[in-house]
């Protein structure tokens, strides 16, 4: 017996696969294949992002997906997808201490890494504002 090769790490535009019956909501999945959607594998399903859903009456870390043939965004447990093509950008959960750092092109920054930028560019715009007594000749 050959062992399951396991799956790559998740991120926005990493490529998979998962059963059917995982994606949520799904009414989706029993509109477009009400015969087997509970043995189906859907294919080259995309991930988009990455967040918090509940599912089963749990709190669960999921990946929000495109399925070809379906128009809305579906989720799924991140542990019931296989990420077959790996992302450009992985997600902050499924980082090694041995990728990147955040400012590589490898990784993601987290969200509290792009709000720390945004105020360091927020105050470099205020201390030249500040310091400089530009007239409307000096704008134009």
């Amino acid at each position: 017996v050959m062992p399951r090769k396991k799956s790559l790490r998740g991120g926005v535009g990493a490529v998979g696969s998962a059963m059917a019956k995982y994606f949520h909501p799904n009414e989706h999945i029993h509109e477009k294949y009400p015969e087997n959607f509970q043995t189906r594998r859907l294919e080259n399903v995309t991930i988009i992002g990455d967040g918090t859903e509940l599912v089963r009456q749990q709190q669960q870390r999921c990946y929000y997906c495109t399925v070809p043939g379906i128009d809305d965004v579906l989720h799924i447990v991140a542990k019931h997808f296989k990420v077959e093509q790996p992302p450009a950008i992985i997600f902050e959960e499924e980082r090694l201490p041995t990728d990147a750092s955040p400012n590589g092109s490898a990784v993601a920054p987290s969200l509290s890494d792009q709000v720390e930028e945004s105020r360091r560019s927020l105050q470099d715009v205020e201390t030249n504002v500040l310091s400089r007594h530009a007239s409307a000749e000096d704008i134009a």
